[in-house]
């Protein structure tokens, strides 16, 4: 019999809630709601050891700087684009 250890084998996986944030993040971005989209992608971003070597790290960073420019921020919005 499997035995099911807290809410652990209920979750889904990294990739998939890291995909639904990329999904938010580019929703705002359409939506013109910087912020909203910068928090979505910083949410990613929070996570180094999951995301440093994978694409949707990259790909977080450069939303981000997309949605720094979008809030009004040129200063973060330049650094995010040079972490890139």
């Amino acid at each position: 019999q499997l035995r099911s250890y807290g809410d652990a084998a209920n979750r889904e996986s990294p990739e998939v809630e890291y995909g639904a944030a990329i999904a938010r993040g580019l929703a705002y971005l359409a939506q013109r709601r910087g912020s909203e989209a910068a928090a979505q992608f910083l949410n990613i971003l929070d996570h180094r050891g999951v995301t440093f070597a994978e694409p949707i790290g990259a790909l977080a960073r450069l939303q981000l700087g997309k949605a720094f420019t979008l809030s009004g921020d040129r200063a973060k919005a330049g650094a995010a684009v040079a972490n890139f």
